[in-house]
């Protein structure tokens, strides 16, 4: 529930910096579409500047502690490895020689929390740029048919 919970409020916080378009955010978020994963929505955030690294790579380990608990069919608990190593490799919990493996992930869990809805607070979104516009913009087009000659394309004048 943790993993989904902090899912959750990553996808909240990339709608919020992206431009606003919904047509194109909706799909983007479909369970098929680019950020369809809890992973890539991870990836995503760190790579544009809006987590920091030891927030990106505890999601992960989160994420790695996630699978190990679904992916068995047996009981499982935090004391259990590889959960309990995983646990204790965790650094954004903030405590210190603290033994208890759940209260770990849940502090971890926590300060996660934490910085993402604190970066939803505080989140500038994203401005469209400005629509090219071809007619009073010919340099461009000069310039690419001069790019694009001496590349050695030929039949510029089509462009």
């Amino acid at each position: 529930m943790a993993v989904a919970y902090i899912d959750e409020r990553l996808t909240v916080l990339l709608e919020k910096y992206f431009v606003d378009d919904q047509s194109v955010i909706k799909t983007l978020f479909d369970a098929t579409g680019p950020l369809g994963t809890f992973s890539s929505k991870l990836k995503l955030a760190y790579g544009i500047g809006l987590l920091p690294k030891n927030i990106y790579t505890d999601c992960n380990k989160i994420r790695k502690i996630r699978n190990s608990f679904a992916h068995v069919s047996k009981p499982m608990s935090f004391e259990d490895e590889p959960i309990k190593s995983q646990t204790h490799s965790l650094v954004v919990h903030g405590i210190d020689n603290h033994n208890r493996t759940k209260v770990r992930f849940t502090r971890s869990v926590m300060s996660i929390l934490l910085e993402i809805e604190d970066s939803i607070r505080t989140i500038t979104r994203c401005e469209p740029k400005k629509d090219f516009d071809i007619e009073t913009n010919q340099n461009a087009m000069s310039m690419a048919r001069k790019f694009l000659e001496e590349k050695g394309f030929k039949y510029i004048d089509d462009l």
